[in-house]
């Protein structure tokens, strides 16, 4: 949503909160609810404690679901993936709650269930190379 990186800094803390400013004044007159996908210039390519608070702060929950019309949706933060270091317990949790969530979207309750990150599992196929756009499949991980 914004393009300056968080912690980087007094001057990207000002392009921030300028870009901040500009979002909320764009968006703000929509008739329609607005879903954040939270990123790496939301949170940084190793997100913080800080860096996830402070965009809870500003956009909400990195993580939730939701049903519209019989469909279900489910929405990740895949920083959480791509470099948990700094924040294992709340990669842990998200990955706790995805598992509710994959148990909850096989049900077959709902006509479809769609999920959505802002770094793909992959580009072509499941079992390609980790590309800077990609990242490791749970599976990988797990292993």
């Amino acid at each position: 949503m914004l393009d300056a990186w968080p912690d980087r800094g007094d001057s990207f803390l000002k392009v921030r909160n300028a870009q901040y400013k500009d979002f909320v004044e764009t968006f703000s007159s929509l008739s329609i609810p607005l879903i954040c996908v939270c990123g790496n210039h939301d949170v940084g390519q190793s997100p913080t404690n800080q860096s996830v608070k402070h965009y809870r702060s500003q956009f909400g929950d990195d993580w939730f679901s939701f049903v519209c019309d019989g469909v279900f949706f489910i929405v990740i933060n895949s920083q959480y993936y791509e470099d948990p270091q700094f924040v294992p317990e709340l990669a842990k949790q998200q990955e706790q709650w995805l598992d509710e969530q994959l148990e909850i979207a096989s049900s077959k309750k709902f006509k479809h269930s769609l999920l959505f990150q802002h770094i793909p599992w992959f580009l072509d196929h499941p079992e390609e190379e980790k590309v800077f756009t990609t990242f490791l499949s749970l599976y990988e991980r797990k292993c």
